[in-house]
């Protein structure tokens, strides 16, 4: 899916209402987070049982049980680029891609200068803090997906202790298992 078509499809979301404008001021949001860079919507979702996907539900499909309205935003890649969108229910904390191409909100900021002392790259808990910090640093949208990406941007940076022990282990990575060559195999090459 292009670009194109991903933003075309958050701008076929609802605006944000009056009530969610007044909770995120509350909770200390500035109003440029969010609009800026992309504007931020609403939409009835529905979130994938084991996966960190979901599927936009149907205007008709209203009374579906398991159905919620979240918050979609759009997410970045590491050049800046639309690749996914993702949604998040302040209400139950889950995190989701549409496409599944998104590991992280806020992918742009990954190789920016980080003029933190240690140039880390800060990564939120959960959209509500990344957006209270103006969308600085990244989120974790896929835990599996984004282990690579950031250990390779290293170090990172999070507010307090439990969140770094937990990300220690969510980004963990078993080594591979390897194999002996037959000594066959291994005097040919």
């Amino acid at each position: 899916m292009t670009p194109h078509e991903i933003e075309k499809r958050l701008y076929a979301c609802s605006y944000l209402r009056a009530i969610d404008l007044s909770r995120f001021s509350a909770a200390g949001v500035p109003i440029t987070a969010l609009y800026q860079p992309d504007i931020l919507a609403r939409a009835q979702i529905e979130f994938a049982e084991q996966l960190p996907l979901f599927e936009f539900v149907d205007a008709k499909a209203e009374g579906l049980a398991s159905a919620s309205w979240a918050m979609i935003f759009i997410a970045r890649d590491g050049f800046g680029e639309i690749s996914d969108l993702v949604a998040w229910s302040p209400k139950s904390g889950r995190l989701a891609a549409w496409l599944g191409a998104a590991c992280l909100l806020g992918g742009e900021n990954i190789f920016l200068p980080r003029l933190n002392p240690v140039g880390a790259l800060i990564v939120h808990r959960s959209p509500l803090e990344w957006l209270q910090a103006g969308r600085k640093g990244v989120v974790i949208v896929d835990d599996i997906a984004a282990g690579d990406l950031l250990s390779l941007t290293g170090p990172l940076e999070v507010r307090d202790r439990g969140y770094g022990a937990h990300l220690r282990r969510a980004l963990a990575r078993p080594a591979p298992r390897i194999v002996i060559a037959p000594p066959s195999l291994a005097r040919a090459a």
